[in-house]
Formats: structure tokens, C-alpha cells, sequence
């Protein structure tokens, strides 16, 4: 009878250890900073503009380094269906390394790091608004590099 009173007090203690250290883990991980929520005020107290979907998605592009950016959109603002999205696919290939629905899927963005052909943003024209939001190139990123070659011979 003693062993069986010296086991559950073992196990009693034993499942109040565990507890406490998965509470402390939990503690110790819940609280902080929170890094996904966007800060409500600047330094001078005006307000932060949030950026739209389209917008972060465009810089998450950058971010990447794409060379080239294209936002397309419907010429009737409407959504994008399946077949627009295939159509963009179809006709902007093998460009874009990236694509993504944006703006409650009313935009695709896409990226790549090859300039797309005149003919394919004119087909792709008639159909979608085409907004070309590549970096600006400088002089030295259009000039040769040491071994003679062009740096965006693309």
C-alpha cells in the first residue's frame, strides 16, 4: 500500500514538472514584440500608409531582384479568372520566373530576370492594362563588366 501511495505522489509530481516548464515555455514564447503587425504611428506621429497587396507583392518582386516587373489587369477592372490567368501564362512564357495573384485577384504580378519580347507585352496589351514597374537601370548596370561582356544581355 506504501508503494502504491509513494508512486502516485512520484507521478503527481512528476505531471506538475512537465506542466510547469511547458508553461514557462509558453510564457517565455507568447510574449513580445509583434513583428506581423504594422507599426500605428511614424516617429513624428503622422500615420504609417499600409501598403496594398499589389504594392507589397511588387516589392517582395524586388526584393527577389527581378529585373523585370509586370503588373497585369483586366481592362473591365473585374477579377481574374482561370482562363486570363492561363492566357498571361501562355503568351508572357518562358519569361516570368514568377507569378502572383494580387488585389483581391483582380492583378497578376509577375517577375522575371529575361526582358520580355515587344510582341508579347503588344499581345498581351490588348487584352490587360500592362504596367511595366522594372527597376530603373543606370549606365553602370547597362555597361560591360571586366570580361568585355554586356551585364544584362538578356
Amino acid at each position: 500500500m506504501k508503494k502504491l501511495i509513494k508512486m502516485r505522489a512520484k507521478r503527481i509530481i512528476f505531471i506538475r514538472l512537465v506542466t510547469a516548464i511547458l508553461t514557462a515555455v509558453v510564457a517565455a514564447c507568447g510574449f513580445g514584440p509583434n513583428y506581423n503587425k504594422p507599426p500605428a504611428a511614424d516617429v513624428d506621429g503622422s500615420p504609417v500608409p499600409v501598403a496594398s497587396g499589389v504594392e507589397r507583392d511588387i516589392e517582395s518582386m524586388r526584393t527577389a531582384n527581378f529585373e523585370f516587373i509586370f503588373v497585369f489587369k483586366r481592362k473591365d477592372g473585374e477579377i481574374m479568372t482561370a482562363d486570363d490567368k492561363a492566357y498571361i501564362k501562355s503568351v508572357a512564357k518562358p519569361e516570368p520566373n514568377r507569378f502572383t495573384l494580387s488585389d483581391d485577384e483582380k492583378s497578376v504580378v509577375a517577375g522575371s530576370f529575361y526582358k520580355f519580347e515587344p510582341k508579347v507585352i503588344d499581345t498581351l496589351e490588348k487584352r490587360f492594362i500592362v504596367e511595366d514597374l522594372s527597376p530603373v537601370k543606370t549606365a553602370d548596370t547597362l555597361s560591360n563588366n571586366s570580361n568585355g561582356n554586356h551585364a544584362n544581355s538578356r
